[in-house]
């Protein structure tokens, strides 16, 4: 289960897949699907509350593993200041 291969706060990378009105779906580089809630795309409000400035579809990304869900959906933030 993708749940127990991703603890959370650990540092991941991956790729971004697509756009949701909610935010991003993301491809780590050890095939697990996560999802990206808009309000952790970025650090600035401007940035996620405009879709046109999310990480395009194919970009690389690094972020932080956030926990998962019950649905056993796991959540990543990108924002910076949950990195360091």
């Amino acid at each position: 289960m993708a749940g127990l291969q991703s603890p959370p706060s650990r540092l991941v990378s991956g790729i971004v897949v697509v756009h949701h009105p909610w935010g991003l779906e993301v491809l780590l580089d050890d095939q697990t699907a996560v999802t990206v809630d808009l309000r952790f795309i970025d650090d600035d409000p401007i940035i996620w509350g405009d879709g046109a400035n999310w990480p395009a579809p194919g970009t690389r990304v690094s972020g932080r593993i956030q926990g998962t869900m019950p649905n056993g959906q796991v959540r990543l933030t990108l924002r910076l200041s949950d990195q360091v």
